[in-house]
């Protein structure tokens, strides 16, 4: 039998560009201990921030469900997902705190340890991943997740990666700026949930 040909949707995406720059005084750069290593690193983890925050944005998008127990939580990974994905459990601090208390009927604590994960857990066998609660909510006390296979949901369109550049300040000093250009899209919407558990904090 002739084999099914593959589906493809069109996905809009629009490429921003991002920049900043750190003025740094000449003296700073002669007399400082390594001072531009520092502000390159700095640099560095504000491209990472900024890539991640939109990311997070797309996600808070997909499949908003609430779930008011550990139960229905466990159900949507279940039954909520088609098994081809590779789902992964992305928490806020709060979420985590309240989960982290729960045990099972014998007095288990519902998360296992799980040294291959980057949080050391796992719930119902998934992997778990902890974020501030305002990178992945919206402020102090969110108790949210994306349950779900990230890579799947969301697609990176990198145009430009970071790029760091000195440029000469008019009085006596340089700044490093630096610029990326990119864009995040949701790509497939049934890849995950973005999860409020219990009742939202008001």
């Amino acid at each position: 039998p002739e084999l099914a040909n593959p589906k493809f949707n069109e996905v809009p995406w629009s490429v921003e560009t991002y920049r900043g720059y750190i003025p740094v005084s000449q003296e700073a750069i002669d007399d400082g201990e390594n001072v531009v290593a520092i502000i390159a690193s700095e640099i560095n983890d504000q491209t990472l921030n900024t890539t991640n925050a939109e990311i997070l944005e797309a996600v808070k998008t997909i499949n908003p469900t609430e779930v008011s127990d550990v139960d229905e939580l466990k159900g949507l990974l279940n039954t909520g997902l088609k098994k081809k994905y590779n789902p992964v459990i992305f928490m806020s601090a709060s979420m985590f705190n309240e989960v982290d208390a729960l045990k099972d009927n014998n007095g288990r604590y519902l998360f296992q340890q799980d040294m291959t994960a980057q949080s050391g857990m796992r719930l119902f066998g998934y992997r778990v991943v902890i974020l501030d609660d305002d990178l992945i909510g919206e402020k102090d006390g969110d108790k949210v997740a994306f349950v779900g296979d990230l890579k799947r949901a969301v697609t990176y369109f990198d145009r430009k990666q970071a790029s760091v550049k000195w440029i000469d300040h008019m009085v006596y000093g340089q700044m490093l700026a630096s610029f990326i250009r990119f864009d995040v899209a949701v790509t497939d919407e049934n890849a995950g949930y973005y999860v409020t558990f219990g009742t939202p904090t008001p």
